[in-house]
């Protein structure tokens, strides 16, 4: 065998290796997660609960809030504003900006699994600001948010914001199997869950887990 042969064997045995591995630790994370038992935990889990319903837009974030996002064994610290939306007061001094900027989208643009000033909204107008510009930027992001749902919103927000640019963050699952989540979406405990079973399953056990 010449020594290119031999290189280019030994290419593909770590290419394989590589791809062995990969598949084991994928194995691994899943049994790792379901002996954490957090399998059949709601879509995303806030702790308190962080939605309402809504007759229009099937849910809603809660004003005020103050908690934690819940991912996994991770909690990450979570507010909203009076309107209901993360970021600071959407004040007289924000709505006068020479340009505003509203942020439609889903969990990406609300920021799931990051800080208040590390959503990208909020880093947007850091920068934005720190350019010299007179901006805001306004964080509209829902988690579990479609399209669809975006333009409803964007049509209660633009007298609220009149915004001189709207940003909405697209991912292909908001055309891709959205509709069917949307619709078996239910408000349990301020949490969003399309099993109810499930959910009323994981709670038991969680309750249990805390005596």
């Amino acid at each position: 065998m010449t020594a290119d042969a031999k290189r280019r064997r030994r290419r593909r045995f770590a290419l394989v290796a590589a791809a062995v591995g990969l598949v084991g630790a994928a194995l691994v994370g899943e049994v790792t997660v379901r002996l954490l038992d957090v399998a059949g935990s709601p879509r995303r889990t806030f702790a308190p609960g962080i939605y309402r319903p809504d007759g229009e837009l099937g849910w809603t974030l809660l004003p005020g809030y103050e908690g934690v996002h819940v991912e996994y064994r991770a909690t990450v610290r979570t507010t909203t504003n009076a309107l209901g939306f993360r970021g600071p007061a959407w004040d007289a001094a924000r709505q006068g900006a020479r340009r505003r900027i509203l942020c439609l989208g889903d969990s990406c643009t609300f920021g799931r699994g990051v800080l208040d000033e590390e959503t990208w909204p909020a880093r947007l107008e850091a920068r934005l600001r720190a350019a010299g510009e007179d901006a805001a930027v306004f964080c509209a992001g829902v988690p579990g948010y479609d399209t669809a749902q975006e333009e409803k919103l964007l049509a209660r927000l633009e007298a609220v914001v009149r915004p001189t640019d709207v940003v909405v963050g697209w991912l292909p699952n908001d055309v891709l199997e959205r509709r069917e989540v949307t619709g078996a979406v239910q408000i349990v405990d301020g949490q969003m869950v399309q099993d109810l079973d499930d959910y009323l399953a994981w709670r038991d056990r969680r309750f249990r887990s805390t005596l």
